[in-house]
C-alpha cells in the first residue's frame, strides 16, 4: 500500500541520516583522540616561522617569529632579538596560524641539541646577552656565557652596549661572574 511505503520511506531516511550521524561522531572522536596524541613540541613546531607570543615563568610576554625548535627550548626572532627560551620556563603560548597542521614531524623542524648546547654556542660566539631569570621580580643579567655546565651557565656580567637603550627591567651592573642554574632561565635575548 502506499501508506506502507511511505512508512518503509521515511524509516529508510532516518536511518540514513542516522547512519551519517555515526559516521560524523566517528570522525569526531577519531579527530579527538589524535589530538589527544599530539605534544606541545608538535604543536609548536607546527607553527615554525609563524608569529607566536609567549609569557614566561618571569611574567614577561615575549612576541616574534618562530625560528627554531630544539630539545626542550624555541627560538624566537623579533627583527631586533633572538629570544631563546627553555620550553620548562613557558607559562603559554599564543600562535597566530590556528589553522596550521598539527600532526607533522617534529625532527624535520627541529635541532637535535639541548639548551645547554644552545647556552655553549653563545659561549662559543663570545655573544653579548641578557639573561632573564624567574623570581619574585624580574631579575635580568647582561654579559657573556663564559662557561657551560651540565645544569647552570656562567655569566661573566658586564653591562652591555647593545642593551643600554632599551634595559627597562631590574638589571644587575655589577661585574664579576655570576653562576646561573639553566633551570631558573626564562629566556636569553641576543641583538642581531
Amino acid at each position: 500500500s502506499m501508506r506502507m511505503q511511505r512508512l518503509f520511506r521515511d524509516l529508510d531516511i532516518q536511518f540514513e541520516a542516522e547512519q551519517f550521524r555515526t559516521l560524523e561522531n566517528q570522525a569526531q572522536r577519531r579527530a579527538r583522540m589524535e589530538y589527544l596524541a599530539v605534544t606541545m613540541r608538535e604543536r609548536c613546531a607546527a607553527q615554525h616561522g609563524s608569529r607566536v607570543k609567549v609569557c614566561g615563568t618571569d611574567g614577561m610576554v615575549r612576541e616574534g617569529y618562530l625560528e627554531a625548535i630544539g630539545q626542550g627550548w624555541i627560538q624566537l626572532s623579533t627583527g631586533r632579538e633572538n629570544i631563546l627560551i627553555p620550553e620548562s620556563s613557558i607559562l603559554w603560548w599564543e600562535c597566530e596560524n590556528q589553522a596550521a597542521e598539527v600532526k607533522i614531524d617534529v625532527q624535520a623542524r627541529a635541532y637535535r641539541f639541548s639548551m645547554s648546547d644552545a647556552c655553549y654556542a653563545l659561549m662559543m660566539a663570545q655573544e653579548p646577552a641578557r639573561v632573564s631569570c624567574a623570581s619574585p621580580v624580574n631579575t635580568m643579567f647582561e654579559g657573556v656565557i663564559a662557561r657551560v655546565g651540565a645544569d647552570f651557565i656562567e655569566m661573566a656580567l658586564s653591562p652591555c652596549e647593545p642593551y643600554f637603550a632599551y634595559s627597562n627591567a631590574l638589571t644587575y651592573k655589577e661585574q664579576g661572574v655570576r653562576i646561573i642554574p639553566t633551570s631558573r632561565i626564562c629566556a636569553i635575548v641576543t641583538v642581531n
